[in-house]
């Protein structure tokens, strides 16, 4: 019996990897659009009963097993149903072909502000109400884009956000 659990204990503990895995990696993808840091302290805590469950030599854990088990899946179900359709870099490509139509040619230019909010939008479970943010810039004329990670809806801003 000891056996069965540790081995259900180490699954879990395998799921949590994947989890941190999924949590890094949306942060550097969506650059922090999705709100995934609410997940953190969550994944923290199963994490300390998983190991506590491997040392102690109970065996009326099942609860506790059964319960980290199944939250540990519907966390992981949770970050990726509710990932944004469009990544960071997958919105650059929107504004890019957003800017082929135009005769001029726009070269992007790093800024500081990757994220703004957007308004009159629906927020997602764990996707907040922020945009990806673009600056573009020919000779003379500067441009700000903002696309909808949800829609991929590109729009062009009038002025600068600050």
């Amino acid at each position: 019996m000891k056996n069965k659990r540790n081995g259900i204990v180490i699954l879990v503990l395998f799921l949590l990897t994947i989890e941190i895995y999924l949590i890094i990696d949306l942060i550097y993808k969506y650059k922090g659009v999705q709100q995934v840091y609410i997940l953190a302290p969550i994944v923290a805590v199963l994490l300390y009963g998983c190991f506590r469950m491997l040392y102690q030599n109970k065996r009326e854990n099942k609860v506790g097993i059964i319960s980290v088990f199944v939250i540990t899946i519907v966390i992981c179900g949770m970050t990726i149903l509710t990932r944004p359709t469009y990544s960071y870099k997958e919105g650059r490509v929107l504004v890019e072909k957003y800017l082929e139509s135009s005769d001029d040619s726009f070269n992007e230019v790093k800024n500081d502000k990757m994220l703004i909010p957007l308004t009159n939008e629906k927020q997602h479970v764990l996707i907040g109400q922020y945009g990806y943010y673009y600056k573009y810039i020919d000779d003379i004329n500067e441009l700000f884009f903002i696309v909808n990670p949800l829609t991929g809806k590109v729009s062009l801003l009038e002025d600068e956000f600050n």
